[in-house]
């Protein structure tokens, strides 16, 4: 019967099954889930229970059933650990001052305050950073690297917490022109 239903063996997917109004209440609660888990992803840098606990508060408060609510928490949990940086330093805005390059990796200077330095950090290039030129992320990062540097805009940078392409220098997670 299914066949005939729908031109071949069976369903294709959920629609074929699901009614409609099913699909959209849950394609906006995952909505609303990966908004919640993305939003909190800095905070979890900061105090990954409070996290947790903000997490748990804003889907406690938007249903009353709370397996369904553990078993969503426990299912996104992994995803606030991805990309997190924890022992990563930062800084302050500040300007780029110089640029090296060598091979894939480019290396260069801010001028900010720096916050919380890995122990990989060479005591003698305090203000370095890194990151691999090679890669689209790469790209990018050079991309805005050199437009903040032409045009005296300041810059701030979220780092790994590891020098994993220069190796006395923390490599690049995120930057930031002023005005962000």
């Amino acid at each position: 019967m299914a066949a005939s239903m729908h031109g071949h063996d069976g369903p294709r997917d959920i629609t074929d099954v699901a009614p409609k109004s099913l699909i959209s209440t849950t394609v906006r609660e995952i909505a609303v889930t990966a908004s919640v888990t993305v939003a909190l992803l800095p905070r979890l840098r900061k105090d990954a229970s409070a996290s947790a606990t903000a997490i748990l508060m804003v889907h406690g408060q938007r249903r009353e059933n709370w397996g369904t609510t553990m078993k969503r928490f426990l299912m996104a949990l992994p995803l606030l650990f991805i990309g997190t940086n924890a022992g990563a330093s930062t800084t302050n805005y500040g300007y780029v001052t110089a640029f090296l390059q060598a091979g894939g990796v480019v290396m260069f200077y801010q001028d900010g305050d720096r916050s919380g330095a890995p122990s990989c950090q060479g005591a003698d290039v305090p203000k370095r950073w890194a990151f691999d030129a090679s890669t689209g992320a790469g790209h990018a990062m050079l991309s805005i690297l050199l437009t903040a540097y032409a045009q005296h805009r300041t810059v701030k940078i979220v780092g790994t917490g590891a020098c994993s392409v220069q190796g006395d220098t923390e490599t690049v997670f995120l930057l930031a022109t002023d005005g962000i």
